[in-house]
């Protein structure tokens, strides 16, 4: 839909209707003058019929005028005037071409007459409007010329009144400030739109807000059995290739991961700008771990690239990411070879991809991934640029 300025709208609207005014008003006068000149008319008619009745017979007629009794009606006059009372008058267009208005008149115990006044000479209203048409026009273009600066003044102060309270919300740091700058504003609807923003925000901030004292909670609640657990685990010190222990061992080392990943996105603070993590060690340790899981999910790792640089982020922070995206192409992925590139920051993971896979190939570690990513300023891309694979590409913005 086409937009415009709100400046334009209102200018728009407000000459609309100034010219509609206008028409009005001119359609109005003409209207008057035809009244006023039929009425004036129409008590000429009705002197000179009461000079008729005061008068001897055979008094003279002014101008235009003429009597007929009901036996000398002309035909066309003798079919406007069917039903005709005493004393009502009628105007029409003779069958001549001529205009006139006529009053019929039954005097006492007299013939009733029809006194014609031929009108068609005398009629100004016409004769004026052929005249004065062009200084209409002038008239309502003087006025849309008013309307246009009246418009302009007044959409001017509603416009910069409205660009003040967009730039105000702007630069309102809470949803107080914004009500404090709702209650101060003049204009009812404006005050409601900054109202109902500063309550928009404020829920807003209080979702955020409950989201992270539940993941603040979760995370902390987590590390401590989670050591626990881990603690166990070694004073078992079972046989490295017991697959229960490898099972057990990736588990805890995922919720490890989830937990820290969790704490990172709770957390309010800034990380050191100077933290590099090398995405090799990272790589190798994570390729080892799930080696078991892939072989049997019937996939292979592939490592490309020299494996250099680093991440820009805490060292747990890498692992949950790389962890959920590696664990993602194994879990939701067809069998076949996962190939991991890692050359100057720039991870990408390719995978196969199921024919019959409904969610795409993407799992929900993938929104924690992409959330992360978006925190610790890393770019992460998706999608099925390679036919039939999944990609995965991560690198520092």
């Amino acid at each position: 839909m086409r937009q415009r300025s709100l400046k334009s709208y209102l200018a728009r609207q407000w000459l609309l209707f100034a010219f509609l005014l206008s028409v009005c008003f001119l359609g109005a006068a003409v209207l008057a003058l035809y009244i006023l000149e039929d009425y004036f008319l129409d008590e000429k008619l009705k002197v000179v019929a009461a000079e008729m009745s005061e008068s001897k017979p055979g008094i003279a007629l002014p101008t235009g005028f003429q009597v007929f009794s009901r036996a000398d009606l002309p035909a066309d006059l003798r079919r406007e005037l069917q039903g005709i009372q005493d004393g009502w008058t009628r105007e029409f267009r003779r069958d001549s071409g001529r205009y006139v208005h006529v009053l019929w008149r039954e005097p006492p115990g007299g013939p009733g007459f029809a006194l014609v006044y031929d009108v068609t000479e005398v009629m100004t209203v016409n004769q004026a409007l052929q005249r004065v048409w062009v200084f209409a026009l002038l008239f309502v273009a003087f006025l849309l010329l008013c309307a246009y600066a009246m418009a302009g003044a007044f959409v001017r102060g509603l416009s910069g009144e409205a660009r003040r309270l967009l730039a105000a919300m702007a630069r309102s740091d809470s949803p107080a400030e914004l009500h404090s700058i709702a209650q101060g504003e003049r204009i009812a609807e404006f005050a409601e739109l900054a109202q109902r923003h500063a309550e928009v925000w404020a829920e807003r901030l209080a979702a955020l807000a409950r989201e992270r004292e539940t993941l603040a909670f979760l995370a902390h609640e987590l590390r401590t059995p989670l050591q626990s657990a881990r603690a166990s685990l070694a004073l078992l010190m079972p046989e490295v290739s017991s697959p229960p222990w490898q099972r057990l061992a990736r588990a805890l080392n995922r919720l490890e991961r989830a937990s820290a990943g969790v704490l990172w996105l709770a957390s309010e603070s800034q990380f050191p700008e100077d933290v590099e993590t090398p995405l090799a060690p990272i790589l190798d340790l994570l390729c080892a771990e799930f080696q078991p899981l892939a072989e049997a999910r019937a996939c292979v790792f592939e490592r490309q690239g020299t494996a250099s640089g680093a991440w820009p982020v805490p060292s747990e922070v890498a692992e949950a990411i790389l962890g959920n995206v590696l664990l993602n192409a194994i879990q939701h992925g067809a069998p076949g070879t996962i190939l991991v590139r890692a050359d100057a920051g720039r991870v990408s993971i390719v995978n196969a991809l199921l024919p019959e896979a409904g969610n795409h190939g993407w799992g929900l570690g993938t929104e924690l991934v992409r959330r992360l990513a978006e925190k610790f300023r890393l770019e992460f891309a998706r999608g099925e640029h390679i036919p039939g694979c999944f990609l995965v590409c991560l690198r520092p913005a």
